[in-house]
């Protein structure tokens, strides 16, 4: 599912440049520019960026997704930046096994950004990954937001959270060919949205493009995302807050994107 849409933007416009904005991303959320001495431990690593990054940052890196497709991503992209085979511990999980999470250990850093939402399990999948964080160790996380009251967002989403469940499982279950006349539409439906807010349409696409992924392909990775969950900041926060986490770093939006929370284990 996203693994092999992530393959096709790897393959034809990943760059350096792409690189270097996912390493800032690391160090502004982790607080560190060197990752020397440190482990780091990448729960679902989708296009494996965030791990050849982290690599590079010097981490000792362990990574796992559900999908092959996303660990031969991380193959493309060890090899584009020449990185051994057996520098990056890399194996096929679901993040909701417990059983091989606990036998990873624990972890001085963890990325999981951008998966629990699509587990079918948000609750349990934050409980398994946060169970790999050493003590005073750190774990971001990027969890949808929950978005209650009907919008227009500036990056062009509309609808609830609840709406777009209801989307995103009738656009899982449909054929490629329906996915494409859905995806024709929603391309219309986000251009006339910009049109009718003053903005250039092409403009703002262009500007909303990440991870190295065109708007088209980013547009896919949107409507494919189910199961699909989201949490508000006060959820995740007592949550974690029960397992004996501190917030330190809190970015919310007020519409549909990802929130994101780095969390210290203290106790």
């Amino acid at each position: 599912m996203f693994g092999e849409n992530f393959e096709k933007n790897l393959l034809n416009r990943f760059n350096e440049e792409n690189l270097l904005e996912a390493k800032s991303f690391l160090s502004h959320y982790l607080e560190f520019k060197d990752f020397s001495g440190k482990t780091f431990l990448d729960a679902g690593c989708g296009s494996g960026v965030f791990s050849i990054v982290a690599h590079q940052m010097g981490a000792k890196v362990t990574t796992f997704d559900i999908e092959e497709e996303a660990l031969n991503n991380l193959e493309i992209l060890k090899t584009r930046f020449h990185i051994e085979p057996n520098q990056i511990k890399s194996f096929i999980s679901d993040i909701l096994d417990v059983n091989t999470l606990t036998s990873l250990g624990q972890f001085d850093l963890v990325m999981c950004w951008g998966v629990v939402h699509h587990t079918g399990n948000l609750w349990q999948a934050i409980d398994n990954v946060s169970k790999c964080v050493k003590p005073d160790g750190l774990i971001h996380l990027g969890i949808y937001n929950t978005a209650d009251n009907f919008g227009f967002y500036p990056d062009g989403r509309f609808g609830t959270s609840l709406f777009w469940k209801k989307v995103k499982r009738f656009y899982s279950n449909r054929a490629t060919w329906f996915q494409n006349v859905i995806d024709f539409f929603a391309f219309l439906g986000i251009f006339f949205i910009y049109l009718l807010s003053f903005n250039n349409p092409i403009k703002k696409l262009k500007e909303n493009e990440r991870r190295g992924m065109s708007w088209q392909s980013d547009l896919k990775d949107w409507l494919i995302g189910y199961p699909y969950e989201y949490a508000s900041p006060e959820e995740v926060f007592n949550f974690m807050k029960e397992r004996g986490f501190t917030l330190i770093k809190l970015k919310t939006n007020n519409g549909l994107l990802t929130n994101n929370y780095v969390f210290k284990k203290t106790n």
